[in-house]
């Protein structure tokens, strides 16, 4: 899939190394309450639950807790249960939470650091990015060489 260019060069994506990559997600419902809105930036960084294809928010839900939909019956090992940093929002949406959402999200690149976003009051941390480069994402600040790396 190929990305359209932006009209205005907002810093997000970095560098050409590695390749910018896109693919479809889902954002999971995170309400009952029908009609609630909420707007999502480009540029933030998304968990995937491990036994489910659903995406959040990094910071949004605790990685330990259950996600909707998960039972400890039906789970012998916790990381099955496990959220992993994934993806990166590829536009900014506004979605109705009480519904899953399919939308585009950049699942390779190099990105500004300074230009994501994760939940309120989370700080991104060394295991995050670690997990995030075995998924061919890096984090490069605009102008750095990426052969000085």
């Amino acid at each position: 899939m190929k990305v359209a260019p932006s009209e205005v060069y907002d810093g997000l994506i970095s560098d050409v190394v590695p390749p910018v990559e896109v693919r479809g997600g889902l954002i999971a419902k995170i309400s009952e309450i029908e009609n609630t809105e909420i707007t999502y930036k480009r540029g933030t960084i998304f968990v995937k639950s491990i036994d489910e294809d659903n995406l959040y928010i990094l910071g949004a839900v605790d990685r330990e807790d259950d996600v909707e939909g998960s039972n400890d019956d039906d789970v012998e090992d916790d990381s099955e249960k496990k959220l992993l940093p994934d993806c990166i929002l590829c536009d900014d949406i506004t979605i109705d939470i009480s519904k899953d959402h399919r939308v585009p999200f950049y699942t390779a690149g190099c990105f500004n650091p300074k230009k994501v976003h994760v939940a309120e009051g989370y700080v991104i941390t060394e295991d995050d990015l670690d997990i995030l480069r075995t998924k061919n994402i890096e984090f490069r600040a605009v102008g750095t060489n990426s052969a000085n790396n």
